[in-house]
């Protein structure tokens, strides 16, 4: 019996993943997501191991699906690879790391891992691009036009800024324009600075209040130390955005406006490394 090969690829970051399956024809079978599989981001716990264990779960759950649907059943399918694009793994230690995590799991097809901005720029561009990736985290990536066909990502000469992790970057990031603001309301109340707006002030306390489910700015810790929740603390600025587009928040919109530059610097940072005659050609 023939058996139909099946491609799998994820994409994946700081909030959540999206499983795809497609077999040998190119028809896409199921799509699924489930939650944040950005390796560094489980600081308590070893993440790279908490990601490989989701990933493949998913993996095998959409298999189970695919399979159930099939009158033959599991055997007329064959997992050929499953290519994993995730944010946290732009070094090649991460790849490497990630990778051997999900052999250890003893899966019997092959594995690829590579950074999400690279699978953004080889699927936005025929022949090398610029990415500007701006969710959880956020990362620019550069990619001159290839002169050569490359049998692995690790020959690929990119260029990168950002992608440094909320701690030491990802400035312009959903979860940067949270902090921003909680850190202007904390600024406030220990009497540090002075509202300009006192009724923009209070408002904007009590949507942070409200959205974290606290009653004063001292319960927000946990969600910062004790178990950081990134992936809740960047969903906030969704809710900001709304607030701002009315255009009347202006300590909102001062936010969003030095969210852009951080954004657009990073652009441009990278464009003395833009090989211009090979884009001209």
């Amino acid at each position: 019996m023939k058996r139909i090969r099946l491609f799998a690829g994820i994409e994946g970051g700081g909030t959540k993943t999206i499983l795809s399956i497609i077999d040998e024809y190119g028809n896409v079978l199921i799509e699924s997501s489930g939650g944040p599989s950005n390796p560094w981001q489980f600081s308590n716990e070893d993440g790279f191991k908490i990601v490989a264990k989701n990933i493949t779960q998913m993996v095998n759950d959409a298999i189970e699906k695919v399979s159930n649907r099939s009158l033959i059943g599991k055997e007329i399918y064959k997992l050929e690879s499953l290519t994993c694009c995730l944010s946290g793994t732009g070094s090649k230690i991460a790849r490497e790391r990630l990778t051997q995590e999900i052999h250890n799991i003893h899966v019997d097809y092959k594995v690829f891992v590579t950074n999400d901005s690279m699978a953004t720029v080889f699927s936005a561009f025929e022949n090398g691009g610029m990415v500007l990736i701006s969710g959880t985290g956020s990362y620019c990536v550069l990619v001159n036009p290839l002169e050569k066909e490359f049998k692995s990502i690790d020959e690929i000469e990119l260029y990168s800024s950002g992608g440094w992790g909320s701690i030491l970057g990802d400035e312009g990031s959903a979860f940067w324009i949270t902090v921003q603001l909680i850190k202007y309301i904390i600024n406030i109340d220990d009497n540090i600075v002075k509202p300009d707006d006192l009724n923009e002030y209070n408002e904007l306390k009590e949507l942070i209040l409200e959205y974290f489910k606290i009653k004063s700015l001292r319960e927000i810790l946990p969600y910062f130390y004790e178990n950081k929740q990134s992936d809740k603390i960047a969903a906030m600025t969704e809710k900001l955005a709304k607030i701002a587009s009315l255009g009347q928040n202006k300590t909102l919109l001062d936010l969003f406006y030095k969210a852009g530059y951080e954004l657009a610097i990073r652009i441009v940072s990278l464009i003395p490394n833009y090989v211009f005659n090979k884009l001209l050609n």
